[in-house]
């Protein structure tokens, strides 16, 4: 099955909007084989990300543990988050 180029384009805005919608961005061997991770940004003032906060683990070791890896990423890039904004 081939996309055209716009329906490739389409895929990629939902998926983004899907990953701005959950905060995070989840991977499981799609940019490196058999290795899973997650991606949260680090805010520097509101809504201006100042980096990522980036967890990634052999798929094997992750597998049962994504939601748990997933949720102590983003208490991390809150907690920095937080920092970097206060005073």
């Amino acid at each position: 099955h081939v996309r055209s180029r716009r329906q490739r384009q389409m895929c990629k805005e939902t998926e983004l909007e899907g990953i701005a919608k959950a905060g995070y961005a989840v991977s499981s061997g799609e940019v490196d084989a058999g290795v899973w991770g997650v991606s949260v940004p680090v805010f520097g003032s509101p809504r201006q990300a100042a980096g990522a906060i980036t967890l990634m683990a052999p798929i094997l070791r992750a597998q049962g543990q994504e939601t748990a890896l997933t949720g102590m990423a983003v208490v991390a890039a809150a907690r920095i988050s937080r920092q970097l904004t206060s005073p």
